[in-house]
């Protein structure tokens, strides 16, 4: 099962560092869903602490997809791309996206959206609500990235 993701995106076997900011964005969500399928079903979703030791998470990934070193930072935002969708509960598909600004989106029937409800009916208000929900979520990111 290992060469499906590796045949999938072989365009993107051994390219260079500068030519990866030039391959188009198909290419791009390629080379990402290859991570993400090496990453969760090849080396089991290791945590954030094993990622960057030598012979960590990302060099294993580098070398199974035949990346050279330059790649490290990609194979790095993407693993966090990975765990940001974890942690909201989003699928990953392997788009880019920026999340920097935009509003948080409280998809139906998630924990935030009950969390808000039972809040609301409490009479908290909006002012109160809104720092509790953002609380929520730091530390169920500190829990998924720093497992006791």
């Amino acid at each position: 099962t290992r060469s499906i993701a590796t045949t999938t995106c072989k365009r993107h076997t051994r390219l260079g560092s500068t030519e990866v900011e030039q391959i188009p964005s198909s290419k791009r969500k390629c080379l990402r869903q290859a991570i993400f399928y090496h990453f969760v079903h090849v080396f089991d979703a290791p945590c954030k602490k094993h990622w960057n030791d030598h012979g960590g998470t990302i060099s294993l990934i580098c070398k199974a997809l035949h990346l050279d070193l330059g790649h490290h930072g990609k194979v790095l935002s993407t693993l966090k791309d990975i765990m940001r969708c974890v942690i909201v509960g989003e699928s990953f598909d392997g788009t880019m996206k920026s999340h920097a600004g935009q509003k948080h989106i409280i998809r139906a029937g998630s924990m935030e959206e009950d969390l808000i409800a039972t809040w609301m009916e409490l009479h908290c208000g909006f002012c109160m609500t809104t720092p509790l929900v953002t609380h929520i979520r730091h530390r169920k990111k500190a829990l998924w990235t720093h497992p006791k």
